[in-house]
């Protein structure tokens, strides 16, 4: 997984920086992220349980996790 990035730090940047735009993109990408890393993560955890087989798991998450991404 990425790095956490702390909103509270990007927040504050706001009123010191003045470009409030780059500091809102920034965490508008950043929950993007988050919310793809738990698409994906919850794809893996429905494989594992419903697909034991490494070989087949793996053919199946890759395809899931690009459907997940694509979202």
């Amino acid at each position: 997984m990425t790095e956490h990035i702390d909103r509270d730090a990007l927040r504050k940047l706001t009123g010191r920086s003045g470009d409030e735009e780059l500091v809102s993109y920034t965490l508008l990408l950043s929950e993007a992220l988050d919310q793809a890393e738990a698409r994906i993560k919850a794809v893996r955890d429905v494989l594992d349980q419903e697909a034991p087989d490494p070989d087949i798991a793996t053919r199946v998450r890759s395809d899931m996790i690009r459907r997940a991404l694509e979202g």
